[in-house]
């Protein structure tokens, strides 16, 4: 199955925490979690929210998922930092490195603006991503691609105990490298097949990258925490169809993949909570689908 990175952080709305059984103030708290599926891709994350004084607050994230393609091992690095979500506005920033062996290197960075209202939230994400293909072990031959999009989200907490949330990205990509353009590709001294092999390796690896992604969201508040239904719909990036080269018709074909999501988060006492999420994800070009789970335990102070 292509590679996803699925990242699931859990937690409590603090801004309509009244509506648990006890008031939680704002205060500093560390998370720490784990998850894993059935394709054997593991992923770690950490975040920690430092308060300083009167509802300023300051965040650090850090996400790491292990996960492999052909047997080769990728290595999928996040840092982030925000700063505090109970301010009318606050900015977000996020930085991604993934790295496949000796074949491909990425490098993303968001920046995010958060407009809290009374019961909205709404949210801005532009973000520039930049994907460097090796073509030989010793780097000497590569081409980029990059790729620049923006999301954008919005949250509703009017409710007495439901909340809802939708989000829409769109990515685009820059032309085609001289490196794809049918002229250069086809003086390629390679034979016909190797040609084929290394588009198809060069599809692979650029089948996590979103075209566009669409996402809802709808949870409700009980007196032990939260639970929140999810779904999303991800049309991926497709690099054959950049090429007129008939024997990669099978590859041209949009791949779309599709998302259903449960998680939770339950309150232990005014320190700790747990999270759980359980999912399920498939996409166009593969029969099997793919479940994943995760967990992760807060403390707050």
């Amino acid at each position: 199955m292509h590679y996803l990175t699925v990242l699931l952080i859990l937690s409590i709305n603090l801004a309509n925490a009244s509506e648990l059984e006890f008031e939680l103030s704002p205060q500093s708290s560390i998370s720490i979690g784990g998850g894993y599926d059935t394709d054997e891709n593991k992923n770690y994350n950490m975040y920690l929210d430092l308060e300083f004084s009167n509802y300023h607050h300051l965040g650090f994230g850090y996400f790491k998922n292990e996960s492999s393609l052909d047997d080769s091992s990728t290595d999928n690095y996040s840092l982030s930092v925000a700063t505090s979500a109970y301010e009318t506005t606050s900015l977000d920033a996020n930085f991604n490195y993934i790295k496949l062996a000796d074949t491909m290197a990425s490098y993303s960075f968001s920046s995010g603006i958060n407009l809290n209202l009374e019961n909205w939230h709404f949210l801005l994400t532009p973000k520039l991503n930049a994907i460097t293909f090796y073509l030989d072990s010793d780097r000497q031959n590569k081409f980029d691609i990059y790729a620049k999009g923006a999301k954008i989200s919005a949250s509703y907490y009017g409710f007495d105990q439901y909340y809802f949330s939708a989000s829409y990205f769109k990515n685009d990509f820059s032309e085609k490298p001289i490196f794809l353009r049918p002229a250069v590709f086809d003086s390629l001294a390679s034979s016909t097949v190797t040609k084929i092999r290394i588009i198809t390796r060069i599809s692979e690896l650029t089948s996590s990258l979103e075209e566009q992604h669409l996402a809802l969201h709808i949870g409700r508040y009980f007196n032990w925490g939260n639970l929140e239904l999810s779904w999303a719909y991800t049309e991926l990036f497709n690099i054959a169809q950049w090429l007129d080269f008939s024997a990669l018709d099978q590859l041209k074909d949009s791949n779309y993949v599709s998302t259903y999501t449960a998680s939770s988060n339950y309150i232990i006492n005014k320190q700790f909570s747990l999270g759980f999420s359980l999912g399920w994800q498939t996409t166009t070009n593969d029969s099997d689908g793919l479940l994943f789970g995760s967990t992760e335990v807060s403390y707050s102070w």
